[in-house]
């Protein structure tokens, strides 16, 4: 059930507007409208920042996979690989 909700982006796009206004609610509450102002800039700052962060993230992403071909199951089964080399690599040290 938890999957689905977060495999929607709508429902995460809701989710994620309710977050804000409790946290704008609650930031209303105790501070004034400057420091209320300047929290609100920073809040809208760090999510400009982590959406165009994800979006190029993204784009890397589906770049490699074009380049070499991978499906997306391969490029999972690469990483944890990776993974277990690593793991294995600082169990050693």
């Amino acid at each position: 059930m938890i999957k689905e909700f977060i495999s929607s982006r709508t429902n995460l796009t809701i989710l994620q507007c309710v977050c804000y206004l409790m946290i704008l609610y609650i930031m209303g509450e105790y501070l004034n409208w400057i420091k209320f102002s300047i929290m609100f800039g920073v809040i809208i700052l760090l999510q400009f920042i982590t959406r165009t962060k994800g979006v190029a993230d993204g784009m890397v992403f589906r770049q490699v996979m074009l380049d070499n071909e991978w499906k997306v199951n391969d490029l999972i089964e690469k990483i944890k690989q990776e993974t277990k080399k690593t793991k294995k690599n600082n169990d050693i040290n």
